[in-house]
């Protein structure tokens, strides 16, 4: 038996929840995250190459050279898509005088932002800790990286995929 969220699944359930679970992580990446955009483009990690090896401290795949291509722009790819959007600009901007370009981001709508963030990283959580097997310990779970540390990275893109070794 596993509890989630307050019920109790047989391990016949389990299939069920993942999808539920991918499906809402789908549906708040692409249309709440990425603000429902078709412009921005979906990443697929069979394209992104991963230096599993590098040591450098704070290196992750982003810095992987053949990548480079593959990611040029998508680090302002959504700030640039609300400027460019009379509606999402009135939503999620607000003129300041004092900062850069004379706009900042409205309070509001940054805090509504980051609670569908913190959704989206609890179930995808839920996706990592049950579909890869037998369910990781609270320790290791709180101990992933994602950029490499002392230690390295515990989310790595190896044979196509994005693993998690803990």
């Amino acid at each position: 038996m596993l509890t989630y969220e307050d019920t109790e699944l047989s391990i016949e359930q389990i299939p069920s929840l993942l999808r539920s679970e991918y499906q809402g992580c789908s549906q708040l990446l692409y249309d709440d995250l990425m603000l429902g955009l078709k412009s921005l483009r979906r990443m697929d990690p069979r394209m992104l190459k991963d230096g599993a090896n590098v040591d450098t401290v704070r290196w992750n795949f982003i810095q992987h050279r053949d990548n480079a291509e593959f990611l040029k722009g998508t680090d302002s790819a959504l700030l640039a898509a609300i400027e460019r959007s009379e509606q999402l600009s009135r939503i999620f901007l607000v003129e300041n005088n004092s900062s850069p370009g004379g706009l900042a981001w409205r309070e509001s709508a940054m805090a509504s932002y980051e609670a569908t963030v913190q959704e989206f990283l609890k179930r995808l959580s839920v996706l990592v800790h049950i579909s890869s097997g037998q369910p990781v310990r609270e320790s290791e779970f709180f101990s992933m990286t994602h950029r490499n540390t002392q230690r390295r990275r515990s989310v790595t893109i190896r044979f196509d995929r994005i693993m998690v070794h803990v």
